[in-house]
């Protein structure tokens, strides 16, 4: 337990790339979801067209 304890102390983790790529990546996201959400309130056929993509990725993955 000291051994871990004394490597741990002296060896921290980097967290600090992890967090601002995984930060980044959500912003992203989010944009991208933002984008497809307007997309889709103005038009009522591609609701239907994304809700048929996405029932057909849903039951491919079973």
């Amino acid at each position: 337990m000291s051994a871990a304890k004394k490597f741990r102390d002296n060896y921290p983790k980097e967290k600090s790339k992890d967090d601002t790529q995984n930060q980044r990546d959500k912003a992203a996201i989010l944009a991208y979801k933002d984008k497809i959400e307007d997309l889709l309130c103005k038009d009522p056929k591609m609701q239907k067209k994304a809700a048929d993509i996405i029932s057909k990725l849903i039951n491919s993955n079973k």
